[in-house]
């Protein structure tokens, strides 16, 4: 039984610690989920070979095959064929698609063995060959978010109650912040405010390369705020 009462407070110091302990946490990334290269599409042919998980031997039949490109600026383009072999016009969708676009598939087919036709939808974001960064690398840009940021919320509100804020912004292909905004808010207006000022303050950065060695624009997320990790 002692045994089990420490293991059971190791655990909670380690979980929970003191209040003391419990700090605002903060990280960086591209503004996306799953990612693709340019190289990959290059000589997509197939569903399969946008998406190697893509299920194809368990689907006997298709209505409806979409395949959706939404630039950086918001253009959406959309091209249809009847099963999950590309046409003409889905490749050259992909194949004009710059770094940035969101590539969007909307699917409903009929699997094997069944009478009712279902839907799938997946998507990857088309991210450049060398992605953009700060002055110095990652680590130079979380000490400038510390110090301009994080240190100064410290005392002013409690990490807890602090629910994960996003900041997304563009770095430009001249390394340049732009088009920066609050995508989800802390509801506090001077939390807001502060990290769009050290957003909008930071140094350029390296810009991203795309496959044609050409300096192109990647969007990014900043989140701040308390993050549970047990």
């Amino acid at each position: 039984m002692k045994k089990l009462i420490i293991s059971f407070l190791l655990i909670n110091i380690a979980c929970f610690g003191t209040a003391q302990e419990i700090e605002i946490r903060y990280e960086v990334r591209g503004n996306y989920k799953r990612t693709i290269l340019k190289e990959n599409l290059l000589n997509v042919k197939t569903m399969k070979d946008i998406n190697p998980g893509y299920p194809s031997s368990w689907i006997s039949g298709y209505a409806s095959v979409e395949l959706l490109t939404t630039s950086m600026s918001g253009k959406v383009l959309k091209a249809s064929s009847s099963n999950d072999t590309l046409n003409q016009q889905q490749i050259d969708l992909l194949q004009k698609a710059g770094a940035g676009t969101l590539i969007s598939v909307a699917i409903k087919y009929l699997p094997e063995g069944q009478t009712d036709f279902r839907d799938m939808n997946f998507s990857y974001t088309l991210v450049p060959s060398v992605e953009a960064s700060f002055p110095n690398g990652y680590d130079q840009l979380k000490a400038y978010l510390k110090t301009n940021a994080i240190d100064k919320l410290k005392g002013k509100v409690d990490p807890k109650d602090l629910e994960l804020v996003t900041v997304t912004f563009n770095v430009n292909e001249n390394g340049a912040i732009e088009h920066a905004e609050i995508e989800v808010s802390s509801d506090d207006e001077k939390i807001d405010q502060l990290l769009l000022e050290v957003v909008n303050q930071m140094p350029n950065w390296n810009p991203a390369i795309d496959s044609n060695g050409d300096k192109v624009t990647q969007r990014f997320m900043l989140q701040v705020g308390y993050m549970a990790g047990c």
